[in-house]
């Protein structure tokens, strides 16, 4: 701030820029000396870069030796010793309040002015007469912050909501009430607030406020339902399947009272997730993962957070089972009556069902090693194809080669 002689004084007022002290003069009294230093100035105390509706004004008084703010009996007695005699508020220089006297404050509505930058002076004036300017930039701000909330209607005790506020301003404060008692507080413009940890399973209301530097407040309000029960469920393919290809993992028999919101699980140190349209399913490709015995995690996650693991173990098979011809007629063999036919099939981890097919379509189906089918030509007319398929436990399914014969 620049007095009359010309000195620099800067101190900091909240969130605004330092201020200019001007001496702007005035007719001295008689005797008085009108080049004299400033016996005594002020600026503005509590000012904010943004204001909106009815607010007190404060200032800062300051002298040639000290400062402080003009709201004690101490600095009361300063001004009287150093002979403040009356403060006056403008606004882009129109007069909007004065004070001559102690707590020395101005209550200024600038709830009717346009949204616009506003400059205030705090113009002070002294026993000797001397006038002084002390100015800095603000302005007239009536929009309520934009205000995001991520909930979905469902919380439990200490749970997480993650708030997004926007302004013009700034945002100062962003409250989180339950039931109208805030609950958790932040200062930052994106934020984690946190539910009660006490709070207990039922109905609540749940808001968010957010504030502006000038005072505008933005609210997001709805209700919600209070699960502090983590769910139950099973989860298939069954612990001891054998699996292969995708493998979809599915939550079934779900009893929860928020439901379940998604579902994670960790195969072979990968963890899959569902998809929001699908909840309860989570996919995974086993294809490129080496077979063997898996231990899988199924991590179900409620809508109010609430998680449940259950761990299964599986078998992963991805390679095809071998099957052939352990006894039967020759390829283009001639057959006037019904013949035998087994068949060989081997796989790491098991042999399901071993199918016999004439002419394309399954005629029979043995799961029982040795794998024995009888055929009767006379089903099949003249000339007829056999060839056999095995599948293991996983599904895997291979053909073996096909043998014609006529009769």
């Amino acid at each position: 701030m620049t007095g009359k002689t010309g000195r620099t004084i800067r101190r900091g007022i909240a969130t605004l820029a330092s201020a200019t002290l001007i001496a702007v003069g005035a007719a001295s009294p008689a005797g008085a000396d009108s080049t004299a230093d400033p016996t005594v100035w002020v600026d503005i105390w509590n000012g904010r870069s943004a204001y909106h509706g009815p607010t007190t004004v404060q200032f800062f008084l300051m002298t040639d030796t000290v400062g402080y703010p003009l709201t004690s009996d101490k600095a009361y007695a300063a001004a009287a010793e150093h002979g403040l005699a009356r403060i006056d508020l403008l606004a882009d220089g129109v007069l909007v309040g004065t004070t001559t006297e102690q707590p020395w404050t101005i209550t200024w509505d600038p709830s009717t002015l346009p949204e616009a930058p506003v400059r205030l002076t705090a113009r002070s004036y002294d026993q000797t007469g001397h006038i002084f300017d002390a100015t800095f930039s603000s302005s007239v701000d009536h929009t309520a912050p934009t205000l995001r909330v991520y909930q979905n209607g469902y919380i439990r005790a200490g749970g997480e909501i993650y708030v997004e506020a926007a302004d013009k301003s700034r945002i100062t404060r962003i409250d989180l009430l339950a039931d109208d008692k805030i609950i958790d507080s932040s200062a930052a413009s994106t934020t984690l607030l946190h539910w009660d940890r006490n709070a207990i399973n039922g109905p609540a209301t749940l808001a968010v406020r957010a504030r502006d530097t000038a005072g505008n407040v933005a609210e997001y309000r709805r209700a919600v339902l209070v699960d502090n029960v983590p769910p139950a469920f099973t989860i298939t393919p069954a612990s001891g399947a054998h699996v292969r290809g995708t493998v979809s993992f599915t939550a079934s028999g779900v009893r929860d009272a928020s439901g379940i919101g998604s579902l994670e699980v960790g195969f072979a140190g990968t963890w899959y997730s569902s998809e929001p349209a699908a909840p309860k399913v989570a996919r995974v490709d086993t294809r490129g993962i080496p077979d063997g015995r898996k231990v899988v995690q199924c991590t179900a996650f409620d809508r109010a957070g609430n998680t449940t693991t259950i761990k299964r173990t599986v078998t992963l098979d991805n390679h095809a089972p071998t099957v052939t011809f352990a006894k039967a007629p020759k390829n283009k063999a001639r057959v006037s009556r019904s013949f035998p036919i087994t068949a060989k099939a081997a796989d790491r981890y098991g042999i399901a069902r071993v199918q016999m097919l004439v002419n394309g379509k399954v005629v029979a189906t043995d799961s029982k090693a040795g794998y024995r089918f009888t055929i009767n030509p006379k089903k099949y007319g003249k000339k007829f194809t056999v060839h056999l398929r095995a599948y293991d436990k996983a599904g895997n399914l291979k053909n073996s080669s096909k043998r014609t014969y006529r009769r």
